[in-house]
């Protein structure tokens, strides 16, 4: 079912473009949706049907197709419309960054807020602090070390450390 509405609408946009590239007309003009509809619906209504479908499938091609580019062509226009409307009006913006502040600083502010974000407890990664970082920091580069001073002598010390 699927298969036969990607095929329907394939042929139905490609005769409305060709429509469109022989009248030479604007892409929004409902006279290209209606003859694409019924040159697809035409070819579609014979393939399927035999000579006897061929015209109902085109004026319900012309029909449905027409209405449902109209529709679309609206929806468009809402939406527009929707988006004009809850952009904020000049008194609401916020004020433009000082040349005496600048880009950097309030680069870092949001930076710092996004850093002061607290994850739920249950969150398996945990933050930390300079303390903590710095112990662990610590604690690898000695275990490194003694990687190394082990490798170095050639003693290895226990699996359990």
């Amino acid at each position: 079912m699927g298969g036969n509405w990607a095929i329907a609408t394939c042929v139905f946009c490609g005769f409305q473009e060709l429509t469109r590239e022989i009248r030479a007309a604007d892409p929004d003009d409902w006279a290209n949706c209606f003859l694409g509809g019924l040159a697809s619906g035409a070819l579609l209504g014979r393939i399927q049907g035999g000579p006897a479908r061929a015209l109902p499938m085109a004026v319900l091609f012309a029909f449905v197709g027409t209405g449902i580019n109209h529709g679309a062509d609206l929806f468009k226009e809402y939406r527009l419309q929707r988006l004009l409307a809850s952009l904020p009006s000049e008194d609401a913006l916020p004020p433009a960054p000082s040349a005496e502040r600048g880009f950097k600083a309030e680069r870092e502010s949001k930076r710092s807020a996004w850093l002061d974000f607290e994850l739920p407890e249950w969150f398996p990664i945990k933050k930390l602090d300079e303390e903590e970082a710095k112990r662990r920091y610590l604690e690898r580069e000695n275990q490194r070390y003694q990687r190394l001073e082990s490798l170095q002598t050639g003693t290895f010390p226990a699996k359990d450390q």
